[in-house]
């Protein structure tokens, strides 16, 4: 019996020496080719375009979703080059893998986070000079793995990034969401390493569902936010410490008096401390269907059946009510009252003590900004706005409506969808700095006094000298939703935090602004 013990107890530890080894093995295989330092699109992003998005149905393949992204250059497409988007081990490589649709390369990528992605290739070709690289062999970032293919209905290359299945080339088309298999959209994957893989990047953190509310900064540099039907706080370093499931739909987290109040849409309002514990709480005589804007010494709700309601700061009272106010997707607040855009790009600008100062019907997507006064931008020119209407200045119609607008001491800064321009109190142009790439709708604020910030909800975010029009720092995240939510906070500990849409980012302030 006791030598049976021992042959057990030895055959045991032979495992364990084993497993290790075989742990170590597999870590030598994902560490000899190196950890991921930059990610970079396989073709030109600049000449080629999607022909054939990610998810999309195809009604070539009985409604089944595409697992990938095509892209198609032109008439020139046939025999361009495709590149490796990072450097990796290569894990799959078959000329004829999709018989006369072409061949498939796949590559193994150790992230620097831990994880393990994998990046296809397909619909691709050799020709003299280029062959497909050998299985297990390493590649670097930009190497060519083969050119596109002449395959149906056009030359294109099918990429795809995918957590699993590092040889099995696939058929590009799924009866399941591609997200729940493992498949990721390749464009978000290639776009946010980039920035994460900027020197100024500190930490991210990504969210299934976007952001509900502007998130509340902490004592202690973490956040408090909602997303969905949680309510859940970001360490300072990215990291989720714990998430809530909230009983009933929230709009806001909120600070009072050092705390947090979360605020319902019946009206509810509780406390929250630190942990996610509920503690008092009292019920208002309103209901909300919109996070907070603070206009003077109040906060502004729009309600469910069309009104906006004011509460006190203390949150104990409603101050006023302003009926026949439809849903609006943009809303600004300053010192002369707040204005909301509708979807139907009606202007209204209220008072802070409930009027309606006036409601105004814009030609296209206007560019405010909120300080002493309110400043419009439209395709007639930059207004003064209130109770009557003041020409700035007159401008050229606009060819973006990527608008913004940012007041700070006697100056204005417009960004008119191709530019950024500063004047002065008599909008006189002081300097212009063209930024002929950004997409989306636009926001502009003044931080750290002599910084302008520029995001977008297509992920641009662009710091530049308030002085000259210097361009300070620049990184894009993916963005593809015109109303994501737009939110950033500079802290004394040096990290600016960014949320745009379903992405946070936290980053070094002075890493980022390196003017």
């Amino acid at each position: 019996m006791t030598r049976q013990k021992s042959f057990s107890l030895a055959l045991l530890l032979l495992l364990c020496v084993l497993c290790a080894f075989a742990v170590q093995l597999l870590s030598a295989q994902d560490s000899q080719c190196g950890v991921v330092d930059a990610v970079a699109f396989p073709i030109d992003p600049n000449t080629f375009q999607i022909v054939q998005g990610f998810g999309a149905p195809s009604p070539r393949h009985n409604g089944r979703y595409h697992t990938a992204e095509d892209w198609f250059g032109g008439v020139n497409t046939l025999g361009q080059p495709v590149y490796a988007i990072a450097r990796g081990r290569v894990t799959y490589s078959a000329p004829n893998a999709w018989g006369r649709d072409g061949g498939v390369v796949i590559i193994e990528h150790a992230m620097p986070d831990g994880t393990t992605a994998y990046s296809m290739y397909g619909h691709m070709n050799e020709r003299g000079d280029i062959s497909f690289p050998a299985r297990f062999t390493c590649v670097q970032v930009g190497d060519i793995v083969g050119t596109v293919g002449d395959i149906r209905p056009a030359p294109h290359v099918h990429i795809e990034i995918r957590t699993n299945n590092p040889d099995i080339p696939g058929v590009g088309y799924e009866w399941e969401d591609p997200r729940t298999l493992g498949y990721r959209q390749p464009s978000a994957f290639i776009t946010d390493w980039q920035a994460w893989l900027d020197e100024a990047s500190l930490w991210h953190t990504e969210f299934a569902d976007a952001p509900l509310a502007p998130p509340l900064v902490l004592e202690d540099y973490s956040l408090m936010m909602l997303n969905g039907e949680f309510l859940r706080r970001v360490l300072p370093d990215g990291r989720i410490l714990w998430r809530v499931t909230l009983e009933e739909p929230a709009v806001a987290v909120v600070g009072y008096e050092g705390a947090p109040l979360l605020i319902s849409a019946d009206g509810t309002i509780q406390r929250v401390d630190y942990e996610g514990n509920f503690g008092e709480s009292w019920l208002l005589d309103a209901q909300f269907d919109s996070p907070p804007l603070e206009v003077g010494d109040a906060y502004i709700f729009h309600t469910p059946d069309n009104a906006l309601v004011a509460i006190d700061r203390r949150w104990r009272a409603v101050l006023w009510r302003l009926d026949d106010v439809p849903p609006f997707v943009r809303a600004y607040s300053g010192g002369s009252g707040l204005a909301l855009v509708t979807a139907e790009h009606e202007l209204l600008l209220i008072s802070p003590d409930g009027r309606l100062l006036d409601r105004s019907q814009l030609r296209g997507v206007p560019g405010i900004g909120a300080g002493s006064a309110l400043l419009v931008l439209s395709r007639t020119g930059l207004w003064y706005a209130g109770e009557t209407w003041r020409l700035a200045k007159d401008m050229l119609p606009m060819p973006s409506p990527s608008f913004a607008v940012a007041q700070f001491q006697d100056r204005a800064a417009v960004f008119d969808g191709t530019a950024l321009i500063l004047y002065d109190d008599a909008f006189n142009e002081l300097w212009r700095t063209a930024l002929p790439n950004v997409t989306g709708q636009a926001q502009l604020t003044l931080v750290d006094e002599n910084r302008l910030l520029l995001t977008s909800t297509d992920g641009q975010i662009i710091l530049l000298s308030a002085e000259n029009g210097a361009l300070c720092g620049s990184l894009r995240l993916w963005g593809d939703v015109d109303e994501a939510l737009l939110w950033h906070d500079l802290g004394d500990d040096g990290v600016l935090r960014v949320l745009i849409g379903q992405r946070l980012v936290g980053l070094d302030w002075q890493e980022f602004n390196r003017c």
